[in-house]
């Protein structure tokens, strides 16, 4: 596996498992943590967009990233991103007009690039 973030969504996946089911799933069981990202925007809601925006960053997948900040924008959506280096974290912050709720995404900064915070996703 070239990337951490890869190893960390199959324990994300993994968790996610034995919470739905209350069974466990080794993460050899999990042979592929590829998402395929082309899905009808119109059909999300923002906080689904959110996730999929950080989750095109993490996985470097600029060009599909940029048109899911788009979609946020289109929706009257404020996006601000902070990475803090030194701290070695990062915030995804999605406020939609019509929510009162911010939509949050925490992230971690690597040497090889910034991971979602899976500890922190709901």
């Amino acid at each position: 596996m070239k990337n951490k973030w890869e190893l960390e969504l199959k324990k994300y996946v993994a968790r996610k498992h034995k919470e739905a089911t209350g069974e466990d799933l080794s993460l050899d069981a999990i042979k592929d943590v590829s998402i395929d990202f082309n899905i009808d925007f119109n059909s999300l809601a923002v906080k689904d967009l959110a996730n999929m925006y950080s989750f095109c960053l993490m996985m470097e997948k600029y060009e599909r990233a940029e048109e899911i900040h788009s979609e946020l924008k289109s929706r009257g959506c404020e996006i601000e991103i902070d990475i803090n280096d030194k701290r070695g974290t990062g915030i995804i912050n999605v406020k939609a007009p019509s929510q009162d709720e911010l939509i949050k995404v925490d992230m971690i900064v690597l040497d090889s690039g910034i991971m979602v915070d899976f500890d922190k996703l709901d």
